[in-house]
């Protein structure tokens, strides 16, 4: 049972990072890319140099930050 919540809180994290600018498919597997940054006004504009009101990618590997259930998002998209 717990399984299941833990998978189904990965799906749905998932799912919102692979629409993220910052998503980043590597040869390691998916990882928030720590070379971009994303406006915390829009959550949808990136820069390549930091900027005020930007926060950086945390270069997480996703696939076993999205199913500790205490994780955060950088951005706050979940």
């Amino acid at each position: 049972m717990i399984m299941e919540n833990v998978d189904d809180l990965y799906e749905n994290r998932m799912k919102i990072c692979k629409e993220c600018p910052l998503y980043l498919d590597s040869p390691m597997g998916a990882r928030c890319n720590s070379r971009l940054y994303l406006s915390e006004a829009d959550k949808k504009t990136v820069s390549d140099r930091p900027k005020l009101g930007y926060k950086r990618g945390c270069n997480c590997m996703l696939q076993r930050k999205l199913r500790m259930p205490a994780a955060k998002c950088v951005v706050g998209k979940w």
